[in-house]
């Protein structure tokens, strides 16, 4: 009795250049749209766009839509596997704690995590700044409330030693 091996290989998307991530993406198109035996016009046509948008898509030649990308997705019932492409990120739980549980509604101007594309000395220097002055704060805070519970009996800090002193 012969047996089949199927090998799959799990891809490192963040190694490839958005040039090879899309022609990765076209190539799964296509063996998605060959799997459910369609031809390039036929599933232009069940997605409402052109052949040529399909034929780009596939082959990574030029651009397409976000709008055709999930036409596409739609025509080949392939539409759920987004949430697996890009899934609903759980709240920043310090972020809610910040906004006293509402959601974020846009990004913040400060404490930007840089991008890996290119980070100036400026980016550095801005956040080295902003967090100094965080950290200022916070520790102000903090002093402020022990202070508060030591004047009222109630606090809970125990004097710091090196070793056994």
């Amino acid at each position: 009795m012969g047996y089949i091996w199927i090998i799959v290989v799990k891809i490192d998307f963040s190694i490839l250049s958005n040039s090879d991530v899309s022609q990765e993406i076209g190539r799964r198109l296509r063996i998605v749209r060959l799997n459910a035996d369609l031809s390039q016009s036929e599933l232009a046509k069940l997605a409402g766009i052109s052949e040529s948008t399909v034929k780009r898509a596939e082959t990574a030649n030029g651009n397409i839509t976000v709008m055709a990308l999930i036409a596409m997705l739609r025509a080949l019932r392939q539409i759920d596997q987004l949430d697996l492409f890009l899934p609903e990120p759980p709240p920043n739980p310090a972020q809610l704690v910040v906004s006293k549980g509402k959601t974020k509604q846009r990004a913040s101007k400060t404490n930007r995590i840089p991008s890996s594309a290119g980070i100036t000395s400026r980016d550095i220097t801005n956040r080295s700044r902003v967090s100094a002055d965080t950290r200022r704060k916070n520790i102000n805070e903090i002093h402020e409330d022990e202070s508060e519970l030591q004047a009222k009996g109630e606090s809970s800090a125990k004097p710091f030693s090196w070793g056994d002193e």
